[in-house]
């Protein structure tokens, strides 16, 4: 929905703002996070005036404190919860089947 967006917006921003600047801002360019396109390190290194290898390494360290327990768990609750089970259940077919034995039911 439009809500679960607008929060997830806020909740990616305070997450965000957990960053560096310069982190932040490459991270932003990089994914397009400002609606402003994706953009290749080359050209984040030509709007900073740095090399491509030091803008690959900001955007590296950033992504690596984002995959941290502590920030990762931050978005959690917007993932579907079946991206997270052991054994994930294949979607419903049109027949039904009986869980103990695997073989379909014949309906009505």
């Amino acid at each position: 929905t439009e809500a679960e967006r607008d929060f997830l917006k806020m909740d990616l921003e305070d997450l965000l703002n957990t960053l560096l600047p310069r982190e932040r801002y490459i991270l932003r360019m990089r994914y397009g996070l400002d609606d402003n396109g994706f953009k290749t390190l080359k050209q984040i290194s030509q709007m900073l005036g740095v090399r491509i290898e030091n803008i690959r390494q900001y955007e590296m360290r950033a992504i690596k404190k984002l995959r941290h327990p502590q920030r990762a768990g931050y978005l959690r609750e917007y993932l579907h919860e079946d991206i997270f089970e052991e054994d994930p259940q294949p979607p419903a077919s049109t027949s039904s089947v009986d869980k103990n034995n695997k073989k379909p039911q014949e309906s009505g």
